[in-house]
């Protein structure tokens, strides 16, 4: 059978029965789905068994655990001559369990496409079903094969990272008073940016991606809702200081003088957008999926920016809508620790409360899963909508403090501005210095 060495196989288990204390240092290695044939699985979990539980371990108890298990003892006893008999020396283990799991590889590749070929679903589920079973093999490989970490590493580590402090996994928003609180969004974290319809979080997501990108770091923006010629339009008018609707309107009613330097500005802004490291992804079907495939095109990735969460399709269909946000939200928390960056995750909350009320984690719209995947929470409410004055409390961050701050949003540019500190208890802000020019 193709992919399939029994001879490799009964070697390995042969010297396991030979000497059993040289191979359990080989036990990371060592797993049963590797082998083939079920009587070689039923041996190395026995072994493995045995090593916990600080009992010895031998063909004469292999023999027996596997009669308890129903195996007849001629077929026992002619596999455990065949695997004694073909043993390998213990210097080619190492290179002999690298070409083992290979072979499982192999047969879990070819398991994958064929089992997905065959799906009565549609072309689409199938291709995205199987770079997800795809992706789950490779993950499970490269996770099996990371060391185990004593305190003296972990400690190396960490100096390394506290003495650096040019840190490269940190991103921040390019607010001031929010940085402060929110202490950076670093690699592996999925950051939560919630608000109820229209209150502009989409908007405050292109802000903070711009910031990032001004930095040198390439930022990936998928958009659902909108087209990606809509958010560079929202990104000009945020540079230029031209109104939305006079974009919007191609210049209609606008005086030719006028017209003429509105369009050298967006020239001159789009040279600089050009040169910015971010890539737009409109895609109206989004998934885990999706979203992996695209990343893993881009080099210095510093943040993924998702607009929403609402709108993600699972690739795996449940039995509701909580247990798909609750699968999705956790695929996206493994996307960013594998791709070594924060991904700042927007969502909806509900409308049950006022616009101008303050949202809290309970108000997270479909699944309690959101609330416990995301590392940090930020939500934006209206504080005064005369005054187009929006609220920003982080009411989550397990590496940082929480707290609110008051910002303006002009709509017409697109553009937040710090106002200052808010304070919660009292629903205000605080009295102090004006950061709207930070």
């Amino acid at each position: 059978m193709k992919n399939i060495n029994i001879g490799l196989e009964n070697s390995i288990i042969g010297i396991l029965l030979i000497d059993f204390e040289g191979v359990t240092k080989q036990f990371d290695k060592l797993k049963p789905e590797y082998f083939s044939q079920k009587i070689n699985q039923e041996i190395i979990e026995k072994a493995k068994s045995c090593y916990v539980n600080k009992e010895d371990f031998n063909q004469f108890i292999a023999e027996e655990h596997l009669k308890n298990n129903g195996y007849l003892s001629k077929s026992i006893i002619l596999h455990l001559i065949d695997a004694t008999s073909n043993v390998i020396t213990k210097y080619d283990l190492d290179k002999n369990l690298n070409l083992l799991k290979d072979l499982y590889q192999k047969r879990e590749f070819e398991n994958i496409l064929s089992e997905n070929l065959n799906e009565t679903t549609n072309i689409e589920s199938s291709i995205e079903k199987t770079l997800q079973d795809l992706y789950e093999l490779r993950n499970s490989m490269t996770n099996s094969n990371k060391r185990i970490k004593t305190m003296t590493d972990i400690s190396l580590e960490y100096l390394s990272f506290i003495g650096n402090k040019e840190d490269g996994n940190r991103c921040d928003t390019g607010y001031f008073l929010l940085d402060s609180m929110l202490k950076g969004m670093f690699k592996g974290q999925l950051i939560g940016l919630a608000a109820r319809p229209a209150c502009g979080k989409s908007a405050f997501a292109m802000n903070i991606g711009l910031n990032v990108a001004k930095t040198g770091k390439t930022v990936a923006m998928f958009t659902q809702e909108m087209e990606a010629y809509e958010v560079y339009e929202r990104m000009i008018a945020n540079q230029t200081y031209i109104p939305m609707d006079i974009l919007i309107e191609k210049f209609k009613g606008v005086e030719k003088e006028k017209e003429d330097l509105f369009y050298g500005k967006i020239v001159n802004k789009s040279n600089d957008l050009c040169k910015l490291p971010i890539k737009m992804i409109d895609n109206t079907r989004l998934t885990s999926a999706t979203i992996r495939a695209s990343c893993q095109q881009l080099k210095n990735l510093g943040l993924v920016i998702i607009d929403y969460l609402q709108l993600m399709t699972p690739i795996k269909k449940e039995q509701n809508r909580n247990l798909e946000i609750a699968q999705i939200t956790r695929e996206l928390k493994i996307l960013a620790s594998d791709l070594g960056c924060p991904i700042l995750l927007l969502s909806q909350l509900n409308r049950v409360k006022e616009e101008t009320d303050m949202p809290s984690l309970n108000d997270l719209r479909d699944s309690g899963a959101i609330e416990q995947d995301i590392v940090k929470s930020m939500m934006l409410w209206k504080t005064d909508v005369e005054k187009n004055h929006v609220g920003l409390v982080i009411n989550k961050n397990r590496r940082g403090s929480t707290g609110a701050v008051e910002l303006n949003f002009k709509g017409e540019y697109m553009m937040y501005t710090e106002l200052g500190l808010y304070d919660i208890k009292n629903k205000q802000k605080k009295k102090g210095k004006d950061w709207g020019d930070l």
